[in-house]
Parts: C-alpha cells; sequence; structure tokens
C-alpha cells in the first residue's frame, strides 16, 4: 500500500499551498506518477519522508530521477508548477527497519514561488500535546485501492507517546522519541498509501498577528498498520525532533529562507520504473507488511 487520506474530504481550493507532490520525472502524468508528497519549508527546499527516497530493493533514487508539482490541488490539472529535484538530503541515522529518522530534503532546481510552511521547533512542545486537533492532506487512496486526483484533507487528534506504543506493542514495533502519532482509537479517520511525506500539522495563533492564525508541521507521514483500522494510529515523523538537523542542512532559520549545504545525488543511482506506480522503494513495499510505511 501507499498512504492516502481516509475519512476525510477534498481540500478547498487554494488551502495547503505549501503541499507538493512528489512524482517521476519520467515526462508522465502527474496522475498516475505521484507515490509520495512533501511540503515547502522554504522556495528551493522541500520536506518529506526518507522512505520515498528509496527503491524497494534499498537503493537509494536519484535526485534527477524525481520532480515536485507544487500549487496544483488536481493533479491532473495544468496550474501550478513542475520543479527538478537538484539533490537529496537524507538523514544519516535513518533507519528503514524501524522507520527511525524517517526524513528527507529535496533541494530543488529552482524556487517555487508558492507559500512556505513553518515546523515545529523544540521549543514548540505545548503544540504537540495529545488530543490536540491535528490536520493530515495528501492525494493517497481513501480506501486500499482507490487512487485520488483531488488533494484530500481529514483531522484527526494528536495521541500520546504511551497510547501509541501500547497499541503497536503487541505487533513488535517501537514509537521512539522521532515519532509523533494521530488517529482515532475507533479507527475511520487516517493517512493511507501515496500520502507518504505529506504533512500532519496543528494551528496556533499568528507569532506576527494575533488576530491570525497560522499551520505548523508537527509530523511528517510515516507509517503505520493499514488504513484508518481500530487501534492503529497513524505514525509520523516528530518534526520537532528532527529541527535542528534541517536547520543544519539548509542554512534556515526562522526568519531565513536562504538555502545551505546540500549533499549532491549519486549519478549511478538506477532510474524510476516506467509502470506508472511510482519508484519501487518507498511505500510500495508496504504491501507485503502487516505494519508498513506509508
Amino acid at each position: 500500500m501507499q498512504p492516502s487520506i481516509v475519512g476525510g474530504e477534498t481540500a478547498p481550493d487554494g488551502d495547503w499551498p505549501w503541499v507538493v507532490a512528489i512524482i517521476q520525472n519520467n515526462g508522465g502524468s502527474a496522475f498516475w506518477s505521484q507515490f509520495c508528497a512533501g511540503t515547502l519549508i522554504a522556495p528551493d527546499w522541500v520536506l518529506t519522508a526518507a522512505h520515498c527516497t528509496y527503491y524497494v530493493s534499498g537503493a537509494p533514487i536519484d535526485a534527477q530521477a524525481l520532480a515536485v508539482v507544487a500549487g496544483r490541488q488536481q493533479l491532473t490539472a495544468e496550474q501550478g508548477e513542475q520543479l527538478a529535484v537538484e539533490a537529496i538530503v537524507r538523514h544519516p541515522l535513518y533507519n528503514g527497519a524501524l522507520a527511525d529518522y524517517d526524513v528527507a530534503l529535496l533541494k530543488l532546481a529552482e524556487s517555487s514561488t508558492q507559500p512556505v510552511i513553518k515546523m515545529v521547533s523544540p521549543d514548540d512542545l505545548a503544540l504537540e500535546v495529545a488530543d490536540t486537533p491535528a490536520m493530515v492532506v495528501g492525494w493517497g487512496r481513501t480506501d486500499e485501492k482507490a487512487r485520488m486526483d483531488n488533494l484530500q484533507q481529514v483531522e484527526v487528534p494528536l495521541v500520546s507517546k504511551e497510547t501509541c506504543a501500547a497499541a503497536y506493542q503487541s505487533l513488535g514495533y517501537g514509537i521512539t522519541d522521532r515519532m509523533i502519532c494521530a488517529g482515532l482509537a475507533d479507527g475511520g479517520k487516517d493517512a493511507c498509501s501515496g500520502d507518504s511525506g505529506g504533512p500532519l500539522m496543528v494551528e496556533r495563533t499568528s507569532a506576527e498577528n494575533p488576530d491570525a492564525t497560522e499551520w505548523l508541521e508537527v509530523g511528517i507521514v510515516s507509517w503505520g498498520r493499514g488504513c484508518a483500522l481500530p487501534d492503529s494510529y497513524g505514525v509520523y515523523t516528530r518534526v520537532s525532533e528532527i529541527y535542528n538537523w534541517v536547520q543544519e542542512q539548509t542554512g534556515l532559520t526562522p526568519d531565513d529562507d536562504n538555502g545551505g549545504t546540500v549533499i549532491l545525488p549519486d549519478p549511478d543511482a538506477p532510474p524510476p520504473d516506467e509502470d506508472g506506480e511510482g519508484p519501487k522503494g518507498q511505500s510500495n513495499y508496504s504491501l507485503f507488511l502487516p505494519v508498513a510505511a506509508r
């Protein structure tokens, strides 16, 4: 499976302009080549899940094999912009078997014109309290079969680490400090296949305008058991835990959108498949696992 939104609704036009579709850069339709999502944290930087940048074989996907589509909520539409990926920066401690440190950065070859989203920092931990309402968006499946054209959204509450760990303990999967969970005990609402790398967002009063609110990214869609099943919460990369690493890699500060040091792509990495199902690596391998990356 690849993750998508279950139990949600089509996002209103113009909402979530910082959310991008990650696609195969093979000249095909964005609808058929989209396999993950990400967020613009600066005009030329996209935050996503590390597992979205690997093939099933474990080989890293080459940056030139990917592109991002920004400013387009309907994948079959023509608006927005398609931007090449210049480099991929993967967290050096990423562990695919444990889904730990599941975070990567895409350095774009040119800047996007779309708005960016702020990240939850280590100073914002009050935003991570259990039962805080959070929003997940993505183009993934609305069930374990149906692929979506329009961007979907669903609201889910944050869940404590203890509650989430207890739900997965019997399956032998651990919840590390780099993870944050969200969802309903009864199921019914969740990210699903194709949503990997997309944002889990919380809303707060704007730091610049006390009469307005703003969205911050608190998590990155990472893994889970099935889609919206009872006692199977969605597990996300905890942004506050990888915030400093992102700052170090990009050179960004809370008030600065300039890029920084990047890791150059491997020119010898294999290209993505051309079967319309996306690179064999990230969420596709979840077809074979009871608990898997999305």
